[in-house]
């Protein structure tokens, strides 16, 4: 079984529809590369895709104190190249935990070693450059 369905749109814009659930995110392109900028560009979703697993697989280390983290927010930016082929160059990642926890220096040890190791950040390019920034 497929995993997604994408459908193009026309105009730079597709349709994706995660076939098991039947969400549908739709994509644009970037409008400096032509599109109109009106959702996520498919690069925007694979930054996405980095900070949402990290903060997925921090909370599921977490098991049932998983709902401090409640409030904790990851913003990413993406950077292109300049040259060609146009790619993403560098992945800039910002944790801003909840107040609500409270963590050992061993506990963000163990916590960083947890985010680092999220499946999508193991399956990008390491010619990606990837800086996290924590903030606890």
């Amino acid at each position: 079984m497929s995993t997604a369905l994408i459908k193009y749109k026309g105009d730079l814009q597709c349709s994706i529809q995660h076939v098991r659930s039947g969400s549908i995110i739709n994509t644009d392109a970037p409008v400096d590369n032509h599109g109109k900028g009106s959702t996520f560009s498919p690069t925007d979703l694979l930054a996405s895709a980095l900070g949402s697993c990290m903060l997925t697989i921090l909370a599921s280390s977490l098991k049932e104190q998983a709902n401090l983290l409640e409030g904790t927010e990851v913003a990413v930016n993406k950077i292109m190249s300049t040259d060609a082929p146009r790619r993403i160059v560098t992945l800039e990642v910002r944790f801003q935990f909840s107040k609500n926890l409270q963590f050992t220096d061993k506990q963000k040890e163990q916590a960083i070693r947890v985010i680092e190791s999220c499946p999508v950040h193991k399956s990008l390019n390491p010619n990606i450059n990837i800086v996290i920034d924590y903030q606890w």
